[in-house]
């Protein structure tokens, strides 16, 4: 397990302090928006929405969203993060004890509101972009692979597994 202060210089070189690592859960979020290249006004209100009906804003993680949702962030920033968030949401003490491991599953449900935002054709049908599809395939198997990491061992195999819930998921976006 990561050290606080292991885990504070990582968030440091993503530009984010203890104050706002919150933050990190609206990156994958941001990661489907911009997988068409552009955020639509429609994403990005809900993304918003999201922040703020969950408390993930404040002054500094306000600031880095607003950056986030006007330059695209770099794949590997998307990446690093991905894997610094699942961390934070695993850990039992210390940064991100307060962030339970079943919010990843949130984080899944949250990129697909974001990608069904930007409607489709007359917003009935192919609601969800090819990129956006990808992307979101991408980031729930990051997510998984990481967990798997850092997933406590004796926890047993009762309970679910990302994969599962959000490959169902997606089988039904394909079928749209």
């Amino acid at each position: 397990m990561d050290s606080d202060e292991t885990l504070r210089r990582e968030l440091s070189e993503l530009g984010m302090t203890e104050a706002s690592f919150r933050a990190l859960a609206l990156l994958p979020l941001v990661e489907v928006a911009w997988a068409d290249r552009q955020i639509q006004a429609s994403e990005r209100q809900v993304i918003l929405e999201i922040a703020e009906g969950h408390d993930l804003l404040n002054p500094s993680s306000g600031q880095l969203l607003k950056s986030w949702l006007t330059v695209r962030p770099s794949p590997e920033y998307f990446a690093r993060s991905r894997k610094l968030l699942v961390k934070l949401a695993h850990r039992s003490q210390g940064i991100g004890q307060d962030l339970p491991s079943d919010s990843l599953d949130s984080v899944l449900v949250f990129c697909s509101h974001v990608a069904e935002a930007a409607g489709g054709l007359f917003g009935l049908a192919f609601t969800v972009s090819q990129p956006e599809q990808a992307a979101m395939r991408k980031i729930a198997q990051a997510i998984e692979e990481e967990s798997g990491k850092h997933r406590d061992p004796t926890a047993g195999i009762v309970g679910h597994t990302i994969s599962v819930e959000w490959q169902h998921l997606l089988d039904e976006l394909d079928g749209d």
